[in-house]
């Protein structure tokens, strides 16, 4: 198959003209693949192309590993060589799919590194081979921002910014907005110097001067008004809102014109934004989207600076009053329902028509930026992840509630109430283990997710005692320990199936002595924990 990178900054328009490309050439293909590329996500999003593309990847926990193992070395090397056998070969099948003579094109969309962040595998373990034939019209297509170039892949570099005559087009949307007076002109010039001629914020300038029937000279003069402010800001953030003071101004303007078009619109908006940044980087259901907005909105830092800010535009928008805080929360909250409308109009969120049920994405710099911009952090953290969890489905979306839990590497962990840790160990944990194995042969991000999730249930049991819990409510420990006694049945058929006898042992009379105590010597529970035990020692190599 051929393969080809596209490297840029954030905002350049990669994944646009890779849509584009793909919009245009897709009746080429017999189906187009789409993948996200981000570290945490790229594995679990490879292997389940497999259901797009019809193939059985997934393994049967049932299936014991045969064979003795104890003169065959380190019994780590041991499980990491079957586990990694098992997902490999996941793998192999969808990489012979696609070099069949039936061309696809895959694109595997803002990858972050050569390797995988789940256990170190090379990411060209994952593209389809070289071969001769009718399988060489299979394509690849890989877009970048981290990487300035790709191992063995060409490379082409995309412009982080555009030229003035490009710019215009963008800024006029392709000349359907006329603005003939020079003041426009040296508005618009301005405005593009501002915001450094990235191709996303000439965008939203465009969305802008359509959607809300502003004039050039009086977006430029807002942005000039808007107080400059410098957000914490992280190595790894995206340069495009990071370096750049015109980005963050034209966004808080953008949000204070939803203000003055309608009162809390513009607050619902930029929390909405903010609430997709908690997202896993793939399409959000609207229902879902909608229902991680819950709970009492924060008056963002924006929203203060904007007290200060002038807009000088001769419409007849109402100007910013000082109702108190329960009002604004309220227009707010009925403003919700507009919220998404409002990014939609501003190319800010866009629909996602690939889906069964109606969804969103919103761009990262954008993400960024409303994370920055309103700080409910932790907060709005853990509404998205009571959403996840009411759901139950969405499995991208659950592993980002897991990775921000379980602090698996997430941007803001989600400390969770402790009687709401065991539903969601039992409700979104459990099941996303099992069917990232069952289904997908996920067992790299399966083992670390089944090991931290355990960690942190049994600290959070240490807690709860430590602080009296136990007395107070005896049963809230018992829901604590009856989800980590679910985790470790599931661990212990995972080392069983990867030849780890003493582990999954170990694993087994855990479950026992916790289900002994929190359910009871005869309940049918313990009884089937101990017929597991049974079945483990039967295998075990003497």
């Amino acid at each position: 198959a051929a393969v080809a990178c596209i490297s840029g900054a954030a905002g350049a328009g990669k994944t646009e003209l890779v849509r584009e490309s793909a919009h245009r050439h897709a009746m080429e293909y017999k189906k187009v693949l789409w993948v996200r590329g981000e570290a945490r996500y790229l594995r679990m999003g490879y292997l389940k192309l497999a259901d797009q593309l019809g193939l059985a990847v997934g393994d049967d926990l049932s299936l014991i590993a045969a064979g003795d193992r104890r003169s065959s070395g380190s019994k780590k090397v041991e499980k990491e060589w079957i586990f990694r056998g098992l997902e490999s070969d996941a793998i192999a099948k969808i990489r012979k799919e696609l070099t069949r003579e039936l061309p696809y094109l895959l694109v595997i969309d803002n990858l972050e590194s050569e390797t995988d962040w789940w256990d170190s595998r090379d990411v060209q373990d994952l593209l389809p081979g070289a071969v001769a034939g009718a399988a060489a019209r299979s394509h690849v297509i890989i877009t970048t921002t981290r990487l300035r170039r790709l191992q063995r892949v060409r490379t082409f570099s995309l412009a982080p910014s555009m030229k003035s005559p490009e710019a215009m087009l963008l800024m006029t949307r392709n000349g359907a907005l006329a603005f003939h007076g020079e003041e426009d002109t040296i508005a618009l010039r301005a405005i593009q110097q501002k915001v450094g001629s990235i191709p996303l914020a000439l965008a939203l300038v465009g969305a802008v001067l359509s959607a809300l029937a502003v004039a050039p000279a009086e977006l430029r003069q807002a942005m000039n008004d808007a107080p400059y402010r410098a957000p914490t800001w992280e190595e790894n953030d995206a340069p495009a809102l990071r370096d750049n003071p015109g980005m963050v101004q034209l966004l808080d303007v953008c949000f204070a014109l939803l203000d003055e078009e309608k009162d809390g619109l513009g607050e619902a908006a930029v929390r909405m934004v903010e609430t997709s940044s908690f997202f896993a980087p793939s399409p959000i259901p609207v229902a879902l989207l909608a229902a991680a907005m819950g709970g009492e909105p924060k008056r963002p830092l924006w929203k203060q600076m904007k007290l200060a800010l002038r807009l000088s535009c001769s419409s007849s928008r109402r100007a910013l009053d000082k109702d108190s805080s329960s009002r604004r929360r309220a227009a707010a909250a009925a403003a919700e329902p507009e919220a998404l409308v409002a990014l939609l109009r501003l190319g800010i969120a866009r629909r996602c028509t690939t889906q069964p049920a109606p969804c969103v994405s919103v761009h990262r710099v954008f993400r960024l930026f409303g994370r920055k911009a309103v700080g409910s952090g932790e907060a709005a953290a853990r509404s998205t992840v009571r959403a996840i969890t009411a759901a139950e489905v969405h499995d991208e979306h659950a592993w980002a509630a897991c990775m921000s839990v379980f602090k698996i590497a997430p941007a803001i962990a989600a400390n969770l109430p402790t009687k709401e840790l065991p539903q969601f160990v039992t409700h979104v944990a459990v099941p996303l283990a099992a069917r990232g194995v069952v289904a997908h042969s996920a067992y790299a991000a399966v083992t670390d997710l089944l090991v931290e999730s355990s960690n942190v249930v049994r600290g959070e049991e240490s807690r709860y005692v430590a602080s009296g819990g136990l007395d107070e409510n005896p049963a809230l420990y018992h829901e604590l320990a009856h989800s980590r006694a679910q985790l470790l049945k599931l661990r212990a058929k995972l080392m069983l199936r990867g030849g780890e006898f003493t582990l999954a042992e170990d694993h087994s009379l855990a479950v026992i002595h916790i289900l002994e105590v929190v359910a009871g010597d005869d309940d049918p529970e313990t009884e089937e924990a101990r017929a597991a035990l049974d079945r483990v020692l039967q295998v075990q190599p003497e």
